[in-house]
């Protein structure tokens, strides 16, 4: 794999814009953004960045941006053969070998790597400008250690989570009455719903709509030791009538609403004789 570098340069200057990448673009944000919205080829929200991070944008993105008067940020536009985007998996893919590594849009720093990866940023930017054709392959070789940081990423943080699965995470945590269905809350998001669920089951190791169900169970739960009726809890967990309340609590613990609000009180009491 070779990268060859088109141009490289720091910013600094206030903006505001939307651009579409034409080549790759690797960059390293340090300071000023208030705000920085990926969106993948076909217009779909595929990431939103912050300042001290380390970012690998293919082509045919939309990044839509703005910078206050602190901004500070690093990017070298170059071309590779090697890397795409694969819009099912929603990630950058590098084939290696037989298979292939899938690679993150961008990794938060500590304050140590930001140090580090400035001082790189700041070679590569040198070398880029020089008339002299060694110093620009001086500065693309330089390149591949930040590039290499991209490939470390599921073994470096194992506790690395794709973008997209915390934004679907997010989406169901925060409809707190359940009102939308699985469906509604996957769209928009920048793969197919098929590959969304193999994707949350690889990394949670549960389904989402098994994980929406024990949210639902623990939120019903929570309500069953209030003042609540049986009518007022149905409505605040999203469910049409006390009697898909009834069936979904038969399902999960073989109880109506009532048995179990009456097992979660001796419960509640045994818990603070002891």
């Amino acid at each position: 794999m070779m990268f060859q570098v088109i141009y490289s340069d720091v910013f600094t200057k206030t903006q505001k814009m939307f651009q579409r990448t034409q080549s790759f673009f690797f960059g390293l944000i340090l300071d000023g953004v208030e705000y920085f919205r990926l969106y993948d080829p076909d217009g779909r929200p595929a990431a939103e960045l912050t300042n001290r991070t380390l970012f690998l944008i293919p082509p045919e993105f939309g990044i839509d941006f703005s910078y206050n008067e602190n901004r500070k940020n690093y990017v070298v536009i170059c071309k590779s053969d090697d890397i795409f985007w694969e819009k099912e998996s929603g990630t950058l893919v590098y084939p290696s070998g037989s298979g292939q590594i899938n690679l993150p849009l961008f990794i938060d720093l500590n304050q140590m790597e930001t140090a580090q990866y400035q001082e790189i940023f700041q070679r590569i930017t040198s070398l880029s400008k020089s008339p002299f054709p060694a110093d620009n392959q001086a500065g693309e070789f330089l390149l591949y250690s930040i590039f290499s940081r991209f490939l470390e990423v599921p073994r470096r943080d194992p506790g690395y989570i794709p973008s997209v699965l915390k934004q679907l995470k997010n989406k169901i945590d925060s409809d707190l009455r359940f009102q939308f269905s699985l469906r509604q809350i996957m769209e928009g998001l920048p793969i197919s719903q098929l590959h969304l669920r193999r994707l949350f089951h690889q990394y949670y190791q549960t389904s989402p709509m098994e994980y929406r169900t024990r949210l639902r169970i623990a939120r019903i739960r929570e309500l069953l030791q209030s003042d609540l009726n049986f009518k007022e809890i149905a409505d605040e967990v999203g469910m049409k009538n006390v009697t898909h309340l009834y069936s979904f609590l038969n399902k999960q613990y073989g109880m109506t609403p009532a048995e179990l609000r009456s097992l979660l009180k001796m419960q509640s009491v045994q818990s603070h004789l002891k």
